[in-house]
């Protein structure tokens, strides 16, 4: 059974029905907030401030009901929900307690002027017991520089007795995601990318250690192919595997992880609470390798996202982070003196040093009409039959070569279309992408990794050798022999 003793939880066990007939707390009826920090959280500069959410009436036989204030009236109105009356928010906040917390704390620290939220009590520090408050139902809002401080979660207690403590818990538990030590990254089939996860030990103590869980939830889309025998998880300095003698369990679905499909990984840390209850605000750091597969040739990039499963069985989701695996293309359009997309161009593409001077010419992998990728040194080594160093326009005129080095590289065209003249010119492409959100998209400046590429149709020259001159000759000759005839003729008629 759940231990969890979320401050949100106190409604709930206090306020078992809305009664009619309530008496109101009488007047002076009054306690104070004590925070404690059992977690050890860093709370230097920090100030902790009161708000009342809900002002609470009781009657003697233990039935309690809630009236919102105004400056709660306000926060659902403005979230654009139907809630109007005590009840509904009552309802609302016993369903939804955790949303309602993170969604009210967010809108009180956004109010920098305080126009529309006072506070009721300003605590300094831990375990010190705040300025009087009436009896009442609060959310406590951390802040440092006037700002909400994201590493302690706000919390909601009920004051109704003369002191009340209230441990400070850390916020949900989130994950950074990293790909080669970096945002995101870029490949070639057949590299191999590194992920790395990374955590932080959260305050367990609220919890039951026997049912508590904690894992990661990793999903690989396609055309990453995980090896789950690299997994490796390090709490603090310690390999968890060994020195904290916890046991890492590593599934995947499907069971075949070999990149031709989304795969989900649980990377599930046996026994976490147990092991690591002391350890609060540690690092925890995963790791694991991933291939590039030929299965990512129909896209230009591979996500790859996390999430963090924790709490009584798992069943409490915190953050999560993504990271992608872009394979980094170039574009090539051929067009008729029309504009129409034109079949049966073939071309040879060069890296560049220096946007001029041909160097190696890429060896590519043909997946589909217009469509190739970079080979693979094995599939060079091995001869693939499908290694071709010529790129063919389909029909739609579009080429696109996938997984390339960012870098310049030369387009030169070996044959034009029947009926056509080849380009004579050779083409330099910039393949240099930038982004401006830590690679969840990115944009190749200019499109200088594109280029379109123009045939003429070509025209019968003129022959000057043919039957042409042949049929002028014999015409010239019979005009001279029938001149030359009638002299004849002429002469001998005046003999």
């Amino acid at each position: 059974m759940k231990k969890l003793k979320k401050l949100a939880a106190l409604v709930l066990a206090a306020a078992m029905v809305l009664a009619m007939g309530m008496t109101s707390f009488a007047a002076g009826e009054n306690g104070t907030i004590t925070i404690g920090n059992a977690g050890k959280y860093a709370v230097d500069g920090v100030t902790f401030k009161a708000y009342k959410v809900f002002d609470v009436t009781t009657n003697d036989s233990g039935g309690y009901g809630y009236a919102m204030t105004e400056q709660v009236k306000r926060f659902f109105a403005e979230l654009g929900t139907s809630i109007t009356t005590d009840n509904e928010a009552y309802e609302y906040v016993k369903e939804n307690a955790g949303a309602f917390r993170d969604a009210l704390a967010a809108d009180i620290a956004a109010d920098t002027d305080s126009a529309i939220y006072t506070s009721a009590a300003t605590i300094d520090s831990v375990n010190t017991a705040s300025p009087q408050v009436d009896y009442g139902f609060y959310i406590i809002v951390p802040t440092k520089e006037g700002k909400l401080y994201k590493e302690i979660s706000p919390n909601l207690v009920y004051v109704g007795q003369e002191n009340v403590a209230v441990e400070l818990k850390g916020e949900k538990p989130t994950v950074e995601k990293k790909v080669d030590g970096k945002e995101y990254t870029n490949g070639q089939v057949g590299d191999k990318v590194t992920f790395t996860l990374t955590s932080k030990v959260p305050d367990m103590s609220s919890y039951e250690a026997d049912s508590y869980v904690f894992k990661f939830t990793d999903t690989l889309s396609k055309g990453l192919k995980v090896d789950t025998s690299s997994v490796t998880v390090t709490v603090g300095s310690k390999n968890y595997k060994t020195d904290l003698l916890g046991t890492v369990a590593v599934t995947t679905e499907p069971e075949s992880s070999d990149g031709s499909q989304q795969t989900t990984m649980i990377i599930d840390l046996k026994e976490f609470a147990k092991l690591c209850a002391d350890m609060v605000g540690q690092e925890i750091k995963v790791t694991y390798k991933a291939e590039i597969t030929d299965d990512v040739h129909t896209t230009n990039v591979a996500p790859n996202t996390v999430q963090i499963n924790y709490g009584n069985n798992g069943e409490d989701v915190g953050g999560g982070d993504t990271a992608n695996t872009w394979l980094y293309h170039l574009e090539i359009k051929k067009v008729d003196d029309k504009q129409q997309a034109l079949p049966g161009a073939e071309f040879e593409i060069y890296t560049s040093s220096d946007g001029t001077t041909k160097g190696e010419k890429l060896k590519l992998i043909k997946v589909a009409d217009g469509n190739y990728r970079v080979a693979t040194p094995t599939e060079i080594s091995d001869s693939d039959s499908r290694l071709t160093t010529t790129v063919v326009s389909p029909r739609n005129g579009i080429i696109i070569v996938r997984g390339l080095e960012t870098g310049k590289y030369i387009v030169h065209e070996t044959k034009a279309p029947d009926g056509y003249n080849r380009a004579t010119e050779d083409y330099t492409l910039n393949v240099k992408p930038t982004t401006d959100d830590n690679g969840a998209t990115i944009t190749y400046p200019g499109k200088e990794n594109e280029v379109t590429i123009k045939n003429h149709k070509g025209s019968l020259l003129p022959d000057t050798g043919g039957m042409g001159t042949v049929v002028f000759t014999v015409i010239g000759l019979v005009l001279i022999l029938g001149v030359g005839a009638s002299f004849v003729i002429s002469r001998k008629k005046r003999a």
